[in-house]
C-alpha cells in the first residue's frame, strides 16, 4: 500500500497491489477490496470499490497536525499505516522575472523554527476563460459563455537553484532532478527563510480548445505556487525515487531500499501539509480570431 496524502485536495488516491518475489500484481475485480480513512481517531470515510480496485480514490480533509490512518482489507488480508502531517510552513513573497524564453519564480519562505524541515515546491496555473462580448448578433453564443477552465500544474525546474540542485554536496546528473519533485531541506536555513528558485518556459496563457473569431473572448489567468511541508522519510522517498531515475543509479550493483511504514505488508504512507501562494497574471483576450497582448486591469 502506497499514498502520498495533500492537504491541499479532499480527494486522494490509496494504491494498492500485490506484492511477489520479483515485482506485483493488480488487485483482480473479483477481490473484495474496503479502504477507510480515520484522521485523530475519527472515522472519516470508508469506500469499497468495484473496479480500478489498485488504485483507489477516498476522501479527507486535514490539516498539520492531525494523524491520519488509512486501512486497507483485500479479502481476508488486511494492512494499516499512521501518519501525522508536517507543520505548514509560510511563503512570505514571490518575485517574478523573465529572461529570454524562462521565466523565473523566487519564492521566499521562512523556515518552521526548531524543527528539521523538509519542503517541495510547484506552481500551477489556474485559468478561466469566457464570452465577454459578443461581436456578431446572430451568433449562437451567449455573453458570460465559459470557453475554458481549469487547474493545472506546469512544468517547473528548480536546476538553478543551489538547493534543489545539489546532493551530498555535489551536482545532480542532467536526469535527476525531476520537474515535478524540487525537494530540498532546510540545511542551509534553519529557523530563517531562503529565496528558491524556479524556472519555467510556460507562457500563462488560458488553455482554450474551443473558441470563434467573432466573438471576444476574455482570459483570466492566476498562477499558485504552492509548498509542501514533508516528513523526514517521503523527502527520502522522493529523493530516492529521483536517484532511480537517474544516470548514476544504473552503475550501482544495490537495489533501493525505500522507506515502509505499512502494518500487515509493505508500503509507504505519508501525509503533506501544503501552503499556497496566489498570484493573479495578465488577462488575455482573444478577438475576432486573434490574440490581442495582455494587459493587466
Amino acid at each position: 500500500m502506497d499514498a502520498f496524502l495533500d492537504s491541499a485536495d479532499s480527494l486522494h488516491t490509496i494504491n494498492l497491489r500485490w506484492s511477489t518475489a520479483q515485482s506485483s500484481l493488480e488487485i483482480q475485480d473479483n477481490e473484495s477490496v474496503t479502504v477507510t480513512m480515520f484522521i485523530n481517531g475519527e472515522k472519516i470515510s470508508e469506500v469499497r470499490p468495484e473496479r480500478e480496485k489498485s488504485k483507489v480514490g477516498i476522501k479527507g480533509c486535514f490539516s498539520a497536525g492531525d494523524k491520519i490512518e488509512i486501512t486497507a482489507t483485500v479479502g481476508t488480508t488486511s494492512v494499516s499505516a499512521e501518519t501525522v502531517a508536517p507543520s505548514a510552513a509560510n511563503i512570505s513573497a514571490v518575485d517574478t522575472s523573465t529572461v529570454l524564453s524562462n521565466k523565473y519564480f523566487d519564492v521566499s519562505i521562512n523556515d518552521v523554527p526548531n524543527e528539521d524541515n523538509y519542503y517541495r515546491i510547484s506552481i500551477w496555473k489556474k485559468w478561466y476563460a469566457y464570452v465577454s462580448e459578443v461581436l456578431e448578433p446572430w451568433l449562437v453564443v451567449e455573453l458570460g459563455e465559459v470557453k475554458s477552465k481549469g487547474f493545472k500544474q506546469i512544468r517547473a525546474f528548480g536546476d538553478e537553484d543551489q538547493l534543489i540542485s545539489s546532493v551530498m554536496g555535489s551536482p545532480r546528473d542532467e536526469g535527476y532532478v525531476e520537474w515535478d519533485k524540487n525537494i530540498f531541506p532546510d540545511s542551509i536555513f534553519k529557523n530563517s527563510s531562503y529565496s528558491a528558485r524556479l524556472r519555467t518556459t510556460d507562457d500563462f496563457r488560458p488553455l482554450i480548445s474551443q473558441w470563434t473569431g467573432v466573438c471576444k473572448i476574455r482570459g483570466e489567468v492566476k498562477v499558485v505556487v504552492r509548498l509542501h511541508s514533508l516528513s523526514q522519510e517521503a523527502y527520502r522517498y522522493m529523493d530516492d525515487d529521483q536517484f532511480e531515475d537517474s544516470f548514476v543509479n544504473k552503475l550501482m550493483a544495490f537495489p533501493t531500499i525505500y522507506p515502509s511504514n505499512v502494518k500487515g505488508g509493505i508500503g509507504f504512507v505519508t501525509a503533506m501539509t501544503a501552503t499556497d501562494y496566489e498570484m493573479k497574471f495578465p488577462t488575455w483576450i482573444y478577438q475576432a480570431g486573434r490574440r490581442v497582448d495582455p494587459t493587466i486591469e
